[in-house]
């Protein structure tokens, strides 16, 4: 029998200071290796032009324009759950945000104009 993560600590998530942003991203977007809950993890801006032809099907989330530019390094973030991909084919991401970054980042998800980069852990 497997064990959930929450089943190994009393935390809950998001703690103080946190938000929990969902990102869903295609299977391209986020590293081979895969993404599991405690990844240290970057979201970055992908390019509005690519994205916002891409597809017909992608039209209305493509005029979606975040109201901030998200810094071109990515904002720091911290994976809580993974699943996918779903029946739409996209990976779907709940990653730990800082409070002040988590509407910018949850603007830009929802336009789907963000990667996942996995960094170091810290020491």
């Amino acid at each position: 029998m497997l064990l959930a993560v929450s089943a190994l600590t009393s935390q809950t998530t998001p703690g103080p200071g946190q938000q929990v942003v969902v990102v869903a991203v295609k299977p391209s977007q986020v590293p081979a290796r895969g993404l599991h809950p405690g990844d240290p993890i970057k979201v970055v801006p992908t390019n509005d032009e690519q994205n916002a032809t891409a597809n017909q099907a992608d039209a209305t989330i493509a005029t979606i324009r975040p109201t901030r530019a998200l810094p071109a390094s990515g904002v720091p973030a911290v994976v809580s759950q993974v699943a996918g991909p779903n029946v739409d084919g996209f990976v779907v991401v709940d990653v730990l945000i800082e409070d002040r970054a988590a509407p910018l980042v949850a603007q830009y998800a929802a336009a789907g104009h963000v990667a996942l980069t996995l960094i170091p852990r810290s020491r």
